[in-house]
């Protein structure tokens, strides 16, 4: 648990990252979805 805490503060980075990608593809997602029922 204590190494868990500390890997994140040594790569805040990283997380910052993967939290931008992961928000990233689910507007990309939301955005597709979108425009897919536009053509319905």
């Amino acid at each position: 648990m204590d190494k868990h805490q500390r890997e994140e503060t040594e790569y805040p980075y990283w997380n910052r990252i993967y939290f931008i990608v992961v928000v990233y593809t689910i507007i990309v997602i939301g955005a597709i979805w979108l425009f897919s029922t536009q053509f319905q």
